[in-house]
């Protein structure tokens, strides 16, 4: 499906600095945007996994921080 973008003059611009050649528009914002959308991992862990790594992350910060 094609959808219609609005985009400033400098926006536009800048896309078609960074436009490579053989890339279309849309090739350019995805290589840009890069990365996948976190709602991609949806299911690939348990969430008492999940809750267990944000523990052990908020666990480490605290580690880090001097007089936490």
């Amino acid at each position: 499906m094609t959808q219609v973008v609005q985009l400033s003059d400098e926006a536009y611009r800048r896309l078609s600095n960074a436009k490579r050649p053989e890339e279309s528009y849309s090739d350019a914002v995805l290589r840009l945007v890069g990365g996948k959308d976190l709602r991609d991992l949806e299911g690939l862990r348990e969430p008492d996994e999940i809750d267990k790594f944000l523990g052990n992350l908020r666990k480490a910060d605290r580690l880090d921080i001097p007089g936490a």
